[in-house]
């Protein structure tokens, strides 16, 4: 009996939760990382199927990129590469 209770109880909440988590996922989006040198700078370069939303923190020199929508996966292997000197 207890146990029809609480699944009863907990069942719901959980279900809603999983499919939360589920649809966040979801919404990542594949995004391509490459280096580039340009002109004595080095830069990153992000690149999404459509425009997306960010901030830029800077704190001394440690610069934080946000974005608008999480990313599905990167592979930053060939940015770094060819910014190694950086």
């Amino acid at each position: 009996m207890w146990s029809r209770l609480l699944a009863r109880r907990v069942a719901p909440p959980f279900a809603c939760i999983l499919v939360l988590a589920i649809s966040v996922i979801g919404r990542a989006d594949p995004v391509a990382v490459s280096g580039q040198l340009d002109d004595g700078f080095g830069m990153i370069v992000f690149r999404w199927r459509a425009p997306v939303p960010y901030t830029i923190d800077q704190a001394g020199s440690i610069v934080t990129i946000s974005f608008g929508r999480p990313v599905e996966s990167a592979d930053f292997t060939k940015a770094l590469d060819t910014l190694k000197g950086y």
